[in-house]
């Protein structure tokens, strides 16, 4: 609905028609309207003045090296393109600089916890695991989102479609629209920390850490730019944050249309976004500690949203 997070090349499909929401609101309180209006045109604004840094021509290689200490932890196998390499770039909607809610680093080989949580993703996301659960697998392929889907942004704004459209049309405009406020920014302050600290996948750690495991393969493919923080985990600890601000912890139930509309059902937004984050280790792709830092990011990114619309009420 007002998510930029998608792959339509023309501008007008960032935006947010204010025609729309006008005639929506026919019926809604002035100083509501109003209120939305001015958040609406800000919106479309920072979406169209960033839009050359948010989508970079992903077909081609980017220019950003692999990090490197002590161990290679190239990230990307050679030759792939490298995703939306620029989008931490972009400056955020609510706050001042992309690292404005920067993670800590990541762990390395050595540090305490690394090792549970390289076992962890090897047990758990081996293509081939005997110990994942065929409902584990469900929720890996359920909160998929991959290249032609509406992507993480895309699934949480059909939840929040669902569980607010019971409400007032100007209430459900606000909560979408912080909602996806929300999802603008912590995209490009996950992106900040991926392309900072460019973390390796764990099917390069792995595969480097005992001949043993040379040919081990995850259950999904990993996407093409840095493992650490989750953006899945990100976008979910975020949209969770302002659906429960505005909602409380209610039931509710979810379908994947690229799943034939598989539903799932949930004792809260939070619970939601823990088996979100979660799906990530199933599908081999990141590591506990990166969806725990994507879930707290979120969380945090939201919180500074929340706030910030609130004051512009006031």
């Amino acid at each position: 609905m007002f998510s930029p997070l998608t792959t339509d090349p023309l501008d007008t499909a960032f935006q947010v028609p204010l025609s729309h929401v006008e005639t929506h609101l026919l019926n809604a309180p002035e100083a509501s309207r109003l209120y939305l209006e001015h958040w609406i045109t800000r919106y479309n604004a920072s979406v169209l003045s960033d839009r050359k840094l948010l989508w970079p021509k992903s077909s081609e290689p980017g220019e950003i090296q692999p990090w490197t200490s002590e161990v290679n932890y190239t990230w990307q196998p050679n030759g792939y393109p490298i995703v939306s390499p620029n989008w931490g770039l972009n400056t955020p909607f609510t706050f001042d600089r992309p690292d404005r809610f920067r993670p800590s680093p990541p762990l390395r080989m050595g540090d305490a916890g690394y090792d549970a949580a390289l076992n962890d993703v090897l047990i758990y996301g081996d293509l081939h695991s005997e110990v994942r659960t065929p409902d584990q697998s469900l929720i890996s392929a359920f909160w998929a989102n991959g290249p032609g889907t509406g992507t993480s942004p895309g699934q949480w704004n059909l939840i929040g479609l669902n569980v607010t459209s019971h409400l007032p049309p100007e209430t459900r405009t606000e909560i979408m629209l912080v909602l996806n406020i929300a999802l603008y920014d912590v995209g490009i302050a996950a992106w900040d920390a991926k392309y900072h600290y460019q973390y390796w996948r764990p099917q390069t750690a792995i595969t480097a850490s005992d001949p043993e495991y040379a040919d081990w393969e995850p259950m999904m493919q990993p996407p093409f730019h840095p493992e650490y923080v989750s953006g899945h985990s990100a976008f979910s600890g975020a949209a969770s944050t302002v659906l429960q601000h505005y909602l409380g912890n209610v039931d509710f139930c979810v379908v994947a249309p690229e799943l034939s509309d598989l539903e799932r059902c949930y004792e809260g937004f939070e619970a939601a976004a823990q088996e979100a984050g979660r799906s990530r280790i199933f599908g081999g792709i990141h590591f506990e500690f990166s969806n725990q830092a994507g879930l707290k990011l979120g969380r945090d990114v939201a919180e500074h949203v929340i706030s910030t619309v609130k004051l512009s009420v006031d």
